[in-house]
């Protein structure tokens, strides 16, 4: 694992969180925008909190099934360097907002079996990035894994990002059976549901950047 493996924290909230992020080697920071998640912030506060880290990390609005609506009040307070799709978004919906928004896409993609990942494969050519979770109705953040050796023979277009049920203990046992470029987290840093924790985020990068 000589190249560098990307880090992106998600479902942050505070300034102190962020800032413990970025200084041991995230290179991404995620904020929920679904009212129904524990991490859901609003796009003006995400606005707030980035606007320190602009030329530190690249700053990822997570959204689940957007409608082009919700999208606009979204980009009117807040002007996020990526988005992630991490609801049941057809290939179609994809293209179309891969096309239509002028920033990079990252679609998540529940994985739970081999024709989970055959299946997110066919994103491949419309989103930029793919994130493979763990499957579950609760779009992300469970903190529940899934058998990683369903990637063993993964080969997508893009960078892929690594996700579900890491953290500290497993996340070099995750990256030695998959060779993910990219790991996302956030239940794994947090010492209660929906509550970071500054020495997980902190331990987890530096496992991390310690493989690269």
């Amino acid at each position: 694992m000589s190249a560098r493996i990307a880090i992106k924290n998600c479902g942050l909230q505070t300034a102190a969180a962020i800032d413990a992020a970025i200084t041991s080697g995230a290179a991404y920071l995620g904020f929920i925008l679904y009212p129904p998640s524990v991490r859901n912030i609003s796009a003006a506060h995400a606005a707030t909190l980035c606007q320190p880290t602009r030329d530190r990390a690249k700053s990822v609005a997570v959204m689940v099934n957007p409608t082009d609506d919700e999208l606009a009040a979204i980009f009117a307070q807040w002007h996020p360097d990526m988005l992630q799709l991490h609801g049941d978004e057809s290939v179609e919906r994809v293209a179309q907002l891969n096309s239509q928004l002028r920033i990079p896409i990252i679609k998540a993609v529940g994985i739970a079996s081999a024709d989970d990942v055959a299946a997110a494969k066919h994103y491949d050519a419309v989103a930029d990035h793919l994130l493979l979770d763990t499957k579950d109705a609760e779009y992300g953040g469970t903190g529940k894994a899934f058998d990683w050796s369903l990637l063993g023979d993964l080969r997508l277009r893009a960078p892929w990002f690594l996700s579900g049920g890491l953290n500290a203990d497993n996340v070099v046992e995750a990256l030695r059976v998959t060779a993910a470029p990219m790991v996302d987290v956030s239940s794994g840093i947090e010492s209660s549901r929906g509550v970071k924790d500054i020495a997980k985020i902190r331990e987890f990068n530096q496992r991390v950047t310690q493989l690269s």
